[in-house]
C-alpha cells in the first residue's frame, strides 16, 4: 500500500474531484467508513452515545456525515462546534444543512464552543457519552495548536473515554509526524484512502492508536499516475513476495546462505541472521 504526504494526498483528492467524482461524494464515503468503524468498535448502535468535535474544513465535513449516518441509526449524537457553521468549507456546510431534519426532531444535541461556559458543557457531555470522535483538525495543520483548540484537546485527552480520530489525530502533522504543540491521543485513527507518513513515524505514531484505512474511491489510475514512491511493507505483502515451496521440500532444495556479520564482541547480527535462515528452512 502506498504512503502519502499531506501534499500528495491533496493532489490525489484534487485530481479525483476534477476527473471522476465530486468532493461531496468523497466526503460521504469517508463518513460512511468512519461510521462503519464506530459501529464495529461499539458492537451495536443500541444505547450508543457519541460526542463529535468539529473544527473547520473538510475534516469537520466528514464528522457531520458521521453525525447524520449515526442519527439515522438512532445513535445519540452531540455535536460540539468550534466555529460558527456559516464558516465551514462549502462541502462541510452542505452536510451541516442535511442535518436540518434531525435538528427539527431534536434527534441531535448541538453545543457551540465559541460561546461562554463551553467548558462545563463539554465535561457534562463526557459523562453521557461512550465515544469521542475527533474531527477538529485535518492533515493541513502547519502551525502550533492554540487557544480553544488546545484547551479542548486537553479535555479530550483527560476524558478517560475512547477516542476515534478522523483522518489524523488533531495536532499531528500529517507529513512529518510532528506534534504541533499538543495533539489528540487517539485509540483508533480512521484515515482516508491511504496512510499518511505522519501516522507511521514518531512522535505522531504514538498518538495514532490502531490505524484503519478507508477506501473512498480514489481511482487506481490517479494513484498510478501520481508518481508515489513510498509503500508500507506489511506482513501479507512480504509473504506474497517470498517464494513458495511444497511441504516435502528439503534444505538442499532451498538454497544456501552465507552470513558475513558480527565479530567476537558483536555476534547479535550473525545470530539473528542464522536463526532467521533456520526458521525459514
Amino acid at each position: 500500500m502506498h504512503v502519502v504526504t499531506n501534499e500528495q494526498m491533496r493532489l490525489l483528492d484534487e485530481e479525483t474531484i476534477k476527473r471522476f467524482v465530486p468532493g461531496l461524494t468523497l466526503m460521504e464515503r469517508a463518513g460512511q467508513g468512519i461510521t462503519d468503524a464506530i459501529l464495529e468498535l461499539a458492537g451495536s448502535a443500541e444505547d450508543l452515545c457519541v460526542s463529535i468535535f468539529l473544527g473547520v474544513g473538510n475534516n469537520a465535513g466528514d464528522g457531520l456525515v458521521v453525525a447524520r449516518l449515526l442519527t439515522e441509526k438512532h445513535v445519540k449524537c452531540t455535536l460540539f462546534y468550534l466555529i460558527e457553521p456559516k464558516d465551514f468549507s462549502p462541502d462541510a456546510f452542505k452536510n451541516y444543512a442535511k442535518l436540518a431534519k434531525f435538528r427539527k426532531a431534536s434527534a441531535i444535541e448541538e453545543v457551540n464552543l465559541f460561546l461562554e461556559g463551553w467548558e462545563d458543557k463539554v465535561i457534562k457531555g463526557f459523562t453521557e457519552c461512550d465515544l469521542i470522535v475527533d474531527a477538529l483538525l485535518g492533515t493541513g495543520i502547519n502551525s502550533p495548536v492554540r487557544d480553544s483548540y488546545a484547551e479542548i484537546i486537553g479535555l479530550i485527552n483527560h476524558s478517560g473515554l475512547p477516542v476515534m480520530s478522523v483522518d489524523i489525530p488533531s495536532g499531528v502533522n500529517g507529513t512529518t509526524g510532528e506534534v504541533m504543540g499538543t495533539a489528540v491521543m487517539a485509540d483508533i485513527t480512521v484515515t482516508m484512502a491511504l496512510p499518511k507518513t505522519g501516522l507511521l513515524f514518531y512522535p505522531g505514531k504514538a498518538f495514532t492508536g490502531s490505524l484503519e484505512v478507508v477506501d473512498i474511491g480514489i481511482p487506481d489510475e490517479v494513484i498510478d499516475a501520481s508518481g508515489l514512491d513510498t509503500w508500507i511493507l506489511d506482513e501479507m505483502s512480504a509473504l506474497a513476495d517470498l517464494p513458495h515451496h511444497g511441504p516435502d521440500t528439503h534444505k538442499f532444495q532451498r538454497g544456501s546462505l552465507l552470513v558475513v556479520a558480527g565479530s567476537r564482541r558483536y555476534a547479535g547480527a550473525a545470530s539473528l541472521s542464522a536463526v532467521s535462515a533456520l526458521r525459514t528452512g
